[in-house]
Parts: C-alpha cells; structure tokens; sequence
C-alpha cells in the first residue's frame, strides 16, 4: 500500500485500496492498479501488472471498470509470460 500512495510518483494512485483474489499483493485506485504475484518455475521471480490511466473530470471514480480490466488481464498475461501462481 505504501508503494500505492499518492506521495509516491511511480505509482500515485488516488485512493489506494487493497482488493483481493487477484494477486498475492494488489492495489487499485480511481487512476490505476498495481498487482504482483510471486511465479513459480524455472527460478524464482515476480509479475507485477501496474495500470495507470489519465483522470477524466468528467468521471470521477474509473475504479469498477479499473478492476474489471485487472481481473481479465492479469491472469490473462501471467499466463502469456508463462507465469504460474505458487
């Protein structure tokens, strides 16, 4: 959550959450998410997807459509980078 925070420049989400059944740490905002997950197999290593999108005034809070977009991209690129879930 530290790393979420908005005094953090490389990741500035606005209202970090923690949100779960996702990955073994993961965080969503109204302007992003960031998730990791360590992988198993050859070697030891972590995926970690991070989303970053530009607020609209108009529409204050992108956090549901945010999430839906992580729940069908994160499994979908571990799987593509060959990256399974302890």
């Amino acid at each position: 959550m530290k790393y979420s925070s908005l005094d953090n420049s490389a990741t500035g989400l606005w209202e970090p959450r923690r949100i779960h059944h996702l990955a073994e740490s993961a965080t969503l905002g109204d302007n992003g998410s960031i998730a990791t997950t360590r992988c198993k197999g050859s070697g030891k290593w972590n995926f970690t997807l991070a989303l970053k999108v530009t607020r609209d005034n108009e529409v204050v809070h992108q956090r549901a459509a945010i999430e839906k977009f992580m729940r069908a991209y994160m499994p979908a690129t571990m799987k593509a980078v060959g990256c399974t879930p302890p």
